[in-house]
């Protein structure tokens, strides 16, 4: 960790992802820091509207629109290669 917080460590902290030491260094900067604490209200508060905001089903076309990028983004791309050999490079060797 840095001589610092930033938005990813009050996150790990908010969420008790630290190991004991850093956890401790954080509580100390939270202290010394009005800025830091602010932030992690700020990050309590959006933690909280998350945990109570209800989620709704995506649309099945949207669902759709995934799966079939997810499909033809997994198909080997037919490419052209135009050259000045008039034989593949292959069968020049």
């Amino acid at each position: 960790m840095h001589n610092s917080c930033t938005t990813e460590d009050l996150l790990q902290y908010l969420y008790n992802d630290l190991p004991a030491g850093e956890r401790t260094k954080i509580e100390v900067m939270l202290q010394e820091n009005w800025g830091h604490r602010e932030k992690l209200q700020v990050l309590k508060e959006a933690q909280e509207q998350l945990n109570y905001t209800p989620l709704e089903e995506p649309r099945s076309q949207s669902l759709q629109n995934v799966l079939d990028h997810l499909y033809n983004s997994n198909k080997p791309e037919k490419r052209s290669y135009t050259t000045w050999y008039s034989k593949p490079a292959a069968d020049m060797l």
